[in-house]
């Protein structure tokens, strides 16, 4: 059996565990402050570090566009996308090999006598065409003709213009069939 005296007074026992206690609280707040000084330091440090790289790049960069360099790689790619556009627009055409030289062959197969075409125009496979005709009935065995065409479909002549007897100005509406287009040698 162990006896143990306490000779201290308690208010003096007191100060004694308050003093540990306030050791105890600044050496914490040391270690925090020390931490946080040491973690702002590298966070500096980093910052620091990427300014350089950054300036370095910066002038690497005004370096490279004053030689010329960049300007000329710059001009190079815009040629290069110019010329893969272009290859696109090339190999659809192949694609689709359309030749509408046949087209007017057989539009001009059913252009009957007295009448005459001013223009053509197209969309796709859709051709507006605009003449004059003499008389009435040539229009109307133009459109009997070009409807009896396998080449063409949907063949329409406004009424306004079939109203008339004589030199009619006209407008032919129709759409080409694809295969009076593609593949044709």
């Amino acid at each position: 059996m162990n006896i143990t005296l306490n000779l201290l007074p308690k208010n003096r026992k007191k100060k004694i565990k308050n003093r540990k206690i306030l050791k105890l609280f600044v050496w914490q707040e040391g270690m925090l402050i020390f931490s946080v000084i040491f973690l702002l330091g590298i966070t500096i440090g980093i910052s620091k570090i990427i300014d350089v790289r950054m300036d370095l790049a910066d002038t690497q960069i005004s370096v490279d566009s004053s030689e010329g360099n960049y300007a000329e790689i710059k001009k190079y790619e815009e040629a290069l996308g110019k010329t893969k556009l272009d290859m696109k627009i090339i190999d659809r055409i192949q694609k689709n090999n359309i030749n509408w030289v046949p087209v007017f062959r057989e539009i001009n197969k059913n252009i009957p006598e007295g009448v005459s075409i001013s223009s053509i125009l197209n969309k796709e496979y859709k051709i507006s065409m605009t003449g004059i005709a003499e008389s009435r009935e040539q229009l109307i065995r133009m459109k009997s003709q070009m409807e009896g065409n396998e080449c063409f479909k949907e063949v329409a002549i406004p009424i306004n213009d079939i109203v008339l007897k004589n030199d009619i100005d006209f407008k032919v509406d129709f759409k080409v069939g694809k295969n009076c287009l593609i593949k044709y040698e």
